[in-house]
């Protein structure tokens, strides 16, 4: 199983450790990001659910789309920690309002990696009701296209290969791990996820 990272890792791969700089926000906008950011660290979902879902209504771009990704991350780990798979279906609905409301935004590649773990059951300990590797593959296609950083890229490519895998297809899967490791050596997937991975393989 490909290992998860905490509350602060989390953050830190994301990038938002802080809140954005946004033109036009104003400093109530911004106190409310920090102030969410801290209830998600200390695992107070639904209230930094609430909180990021109340940022979101700033027209500006830069702390809307970050606070509905926010949110959606907050509904993967309220899920786990519930062990309730329902939650899903609030992730993936705040996940998809990121991606129609800011198609333009550098965290759309974020969302659709996050809503290819919905889809594929990669999620924090707990298994969404139903698999679909096929939706999965076309957000992990779609994460990998847009995304700036390479480590969204590595890990989009070698969730493709999980599902390969899980699909019955381990030739293809192969191939789209030589792929991350070719291409992302320097990131923790191309470094050693997926060379772990392929040593249990064996």
């Amino acid at each position: 199983m490909i290992k998860t990272v905490g509350i602060a890792g989390t953050l830190f791969l994301l990038g938002i450790l802080a809140a954005p700089s946004a033109r036009g926000a104003g400093p109530d906008t911004a106190a409310l990001f920090e102030q969410a950011n801290k209830l998600f660290e200390a695992r107070r979902h639904e209230q930094a659910i609430a909180l990021f879902l109340k940022v979101a209504e700033d027209p500006s771009e830069g702390y809307a789309a970050n606070a509905l990704l926010m949110a959606g991350v907050n509904y993967d780990w309220l899920a786990a920690e519930r062990k309730d798979p329902a939650l899903f279906e609030e992730e993936r609905k705040v996940l998809g309002r990121l991606i129609a409301e800011y198609p333009d935004s550098s965290r759309t590649a974020d969302a659709y990696l996050y809503l290819g773990q919905v889809f594929s059951g990669h999620t924090l300990g707990i298994a969404p009701a139903r698999i679909d590797c096929t939706r999965a593959i076309k957000m992990y296609e779609q994460a990998a296209a847009r995304a700036d950083r390479e480590w969204i890229k590595a890990q989009a490519k070698g969730r493709i290969g999980q599902c390969l895998d899980m699909m019955g297809r381990p030739a293809e899967a192969l191939t789209a791990y030589r792929e991350v490791m070719k291409l992302y050596p320097n990131t923790p997937w191309g470094s050693q996820e997926i060379p772990d991975l392929l040593r249990r393989r064996h």
